[in-house]
């Protein structure tokens, strides 16, 4: 792990091994695919279903945050990966590590093409969707771990999260940091991706298109600030499993965001971006008002108690998922869910670990006596 732990600094992102066996990976792949199986509010199953629309595929029912599979992954994850590898990099035992929640996602050939992003850098923006802004000395890193059995693509310069840009933009704030095509020339990305390819940057290896290639069973671990892009890719011809997972490294000992209400009703909580996550773009309205099998997703995929009538422009009736009789229009205009309690479900119970997962705890795994960089791996 001291060797991820400098991967990061030096790089800004690094892979590394999340489970301890082949078969534990594939115990917990198939427990996450069970899991989908078990959420609530849907009628679909199986690997195939299309639970959200959208290419991207990444998923935003309130169960997909709270099922207890979902609880537990995220806990095993924080003890095997995430507090070893912080505390080798910050190196110093009074920092903390929290998990910020993130979504599930599951692509597929059927479900569409992933929209390509442009290179940009990750901003936290708390002025945007009015949360409190960053500690200081606080650190974002995104990342997820490949749930499936074909390897996985980063497209990022690595070594940018250093660059006066990075910092600059940090500093900005405003979230989505999107490069112009003046600065793409400039930094000369478009050589330094070219550079990455075929390489082996620490122990992370790039493919021939310089993308970090995150294999199964592995976690991304990135700094937000890292210039990275969506790369288009032909979407796989099986379904293709992940879990988005956010770190903070604080000083702090309280949560980025407050908890209580979003782990005791099962609410959607915020990701890491500090926006509440939609289960369809606002582009999908017009595709909604043209084809017959979005208007008819709705109805297909959600139980009635987790819909939301619409009307098309030209009065054509259809469902989204929603608050059920604009109990929460909040929700309806965002396009996100109301949680399972007002759905009508019982809502997952948080044991004190799966709890204090999702806070700031400790780096110091081996106590205040020992020494971080005698620490053994």
């Amino acid at each position: 792990m001291r060797a991820a732990a400098e991967d990061l600094k030096r790089y800004g992102a690094t892979v590394v091994p999340a489970f301890s066996s082949e078969e534990d990976f594939s115990r917990w792949k198939e427990r996450v695919w069970q899991a989908m199986d078990e959420f609530p509010e849907y009628k679909v199953h199986g690997r195939n279903a299309q639970r959200v629309l959208g290419g991207f595929g990444a998923y935003a029912n309130p169960a997909s945050f709270h099922h207890p599979t979902i609880q537990r992954l995220r806990t095993e994850l924080k003890r095997r990966v995430s507090r070893p590898l912080f505390l080798r990099y910050v190196r110093r035992p009074d920092a903390n590590v929290e998990v910020l929640f993130d979504r599930l996602c599951v692509r597929h050939a059927t479900f569409g093409t992933v929209t390509a992003e442009a290179w940009h850098r990750d901003i936290y923006d708390h002025a945007k969707y009015g949360v409190r802004p960053l500690a200081q000395r606080d650190e974002l890193f995104g990342g997820w771990v490949n749930l499936s059995d074909e390897v996985q693509r980063f497209r990022g310069i690595l070594g940018s999260h250093t660059e006066p840009e990075a910092m600059r933009a940090q500093e900005r704030g405003g979230g989505f940091a999107l490069l112009t095509k003046a600065e793409i020339a400039q930094q000369c990305v478009d050589a330094r991706l070219a550079a990455q390819a075929g390489g082996t940057f620490g122990g992370m290896r790039c493919t021939a298109d310089g993308d970090v290639q995150v294999p199964p069973g592995h976690m991304l671990v990135f700094y937000q600030r890292l210039l990275h892009a969506v790369a288009p890719s032909k979407p796989p011809t099986t379904p293709q499993l992940r879990l988005f997972f956010g770190h903070r490294v604080t000083l702090e000992q309280t949560p980025l965001f407050p908890l209580d209400l979003i782990l005791l009703d099962n609410r959607v909580p915020r990701i890491p971006s500090g926006q509440i996550p939609p289960m369809y773009s606002q582009n999908h309205y017009a595709f909604f008002s043209r084809t017959p099998k979005y208007r008819e997703w709705g109805q297909k995929t959600f139980k009635t108690q987790c819909l939301y009538e619409r009307t098309t422009p030209s009065g054509m009736p259809y469902a989204t998922p929603g608050s059920r009789n604009n109990l929460e229009p909040s929700c309806n205009l965002s396009r996100s869910m109301p949680s399972l309690t007002r759905m009508g479900f019982p809502a997952y119970a948080y044991t004190e670990a799966t709890r204090a997962t999702m806070t700031p705890e400790t780096l110091d795994l081996y106590g205040p006596d020992t020494d971080v960089l005698e620490a053994e791996d």
